[in-house]
C-alpha cells in the first residue's frame, strides 16, 4: 500500500477503546508506518487533520493522545469531528461525545470550545436542554473572546427580564468559579 491508510470505524473504535494512552499512541503510528511505509511517520502537526473527510490512523492518534494530556485544541478538534461527524467512515456522528470533548476544551478557557457547548445546551445535542445553562456558556464564550458568543449576550441583554439575565450572570459566575478552582488543582498538582 503507497497512500495513507484509511481508518475505517472499525480501528477507530479499536483505538478508541484501549485503555491505555501511551499503547493506543504508539499503536496508532506504528500501524500507520507499518500500513503505509515512511511517510506517515513524519510530525503530526505537518499533516493534515483531513483529507476531503478521511482521518489517518496517526493523526487520529496524536489528536487523541494530545486530547488526553490535557490539550485544549485538540480536545476541541475532537468534539469539532464527533460533532459533524464528517471524518468518516473513522468517526460517527455522537453529539455526547462532542460535549465530553468540547467540555474539557471549554473547561480550560477555549472560547470555541464554550461557544460550542452552548451550542449544545440550547439545542438539546447529547445533553438535556437548557436554555439558561445555553446562555450562561455564551457568557463565559463571549468574557473569553468569541464574537458570535458576544453577539448573542447581546441579545440576550435586550430580550431577558433583568432578573432571569442576573440569575443566568449567577450561573456564569458559577462556572467561571468552578474553572478556576479546577485550574487551582491543577497547578497544585504539577
Amino acid at each position: 500500500m503507497n497512500g495513507p491508510l484509511e481508518l475505517d470505524h472499525r480501528w477507530g473504535v479499536w483505538l478508541e477503546n484501549m485503555t491505555n494512552t501511551r499503547a493506543r499512541t504508539w499503536l496508532g503510528i506504528l500501524l500507520a508506518a507499518a500500513l503505509t511505509g515512511p511517510a506517515a511517520v513524519v510530525p503530526a502537526s505537518a499533516a493534515p487533520l483531513t483529507d476531503q473527510g478521511t482521518i489517518y490512523v496517526a493523526e487520529w492518534s496524536r489528536l487523541r493522545h494530545l486530547a488526553e494530556e490535557g490539550d485544549a485544541n485538540a480536545q476541541f478538534q475532537l468534539g469539532n469531528l464527533y460533532y459533524t461527524g464528517r471524518a468518516r467512515p473513522a468517526i460517527p456522528q455522537n453529539y455526547k461525545k462532542a460535549y465530553e470533548f468540547f467540555l474539557q476544551a471549554a473547561r480550560q478557557g477555549h472560547a470555541a470550545a464554550q461557544h460550542n457547548v452552548a451550542v449544545l445546551f440550547l439545542r438539546g445535542q447529547g445533553v438535556p436542554q437548557d436554555g439558561d445553562k445555553a446562555a450562561a456558556w455564551f457568557m463565559l464564550a463571549a468574557a473569553h473572546g468569541s464574537r458570535s458568543a458576544a453577539k448573542v449576550v447581546a441579545r440576550l441583554q435586550a430580550e431577558l427580564e433583568p432578573q432571569r439575565y442576573r440569575k443566568i450572570e449567577g450561573l456564569k459566575r458559577r462556572l467561571a468559579e468552578d474553572m478556576l478552582a479546577r485550574e487551582k488543582r491543577l497547578n497544585l498538582a504539577e
